[in-house]
């Protein structure tokens, strides 16, 4: 069975600067600090991005991927997949901004699948993802007001 995941948050900022943040793979250990140690990007090419991630250490544990961003900034849209699938059948994410004036709406969209050997089901997975999503969004909203208020 799959699941689906979609959280949002407001951002008192432009929506360029949302844009130009969320994006900077460099950035994510801070942006997902409890999340995330290490960011490595594997390949670069203009909207493009392929790139291993590793997680903190959780109960003795911890998780690296590779996965693949695809980024169009006409449309403020950003698409990703796991390459490297661990527990999951599949993981797809869209993430994307919209705005007005000067505040700006961060969404993210998860859809997978656990394999069914994973270690959690689907329905526990779904809650961790809209858990963590929401404390991750919160952190994305901190650290870039705060880079507008240094403005």
């Amino acid at each position: 069975m799959s699941e689906h995941t979609m959280n949002s948050i407001i951002i008192d900022a432009p929506t360029e600067l949302v844009w130009s943040i969320a994006n900077d793979l460099a950035l994510w250990p801070r942006l997902f600090a409890d999340e995330y140690e290490s960011v490595r990007v594997l390949e670069a090419v203009p909207d493009r991005a392929r790139f291993e991630v590793t997680t903190h250490p959780r109960d003795g544990k911890q998780y690296t991927w590779i996965s693949e961003r695809s980024m169009d900034h006409e449309r403020l849209v950003a698409t990703a997949r796991r390459i490297t699938l661990g527990p999951f059948r599949y993981m797809h994410i869209a993430h994307w901004i919209t705005s007005d004036d000067a505040v700006s709406r961060l969404t993210w969209v998860q859809d997978f699948e656990m394999r069914a050997d994973a270690p959690v089901t689907d329905t526990q997975m779904k809650a961790h993802i809209d858990r963590s999503s929401t404390a991750n969004l919160l952190r994305h909203k901190e650290f870039i007001e705060a880079k507008v208020g240094a403005r």
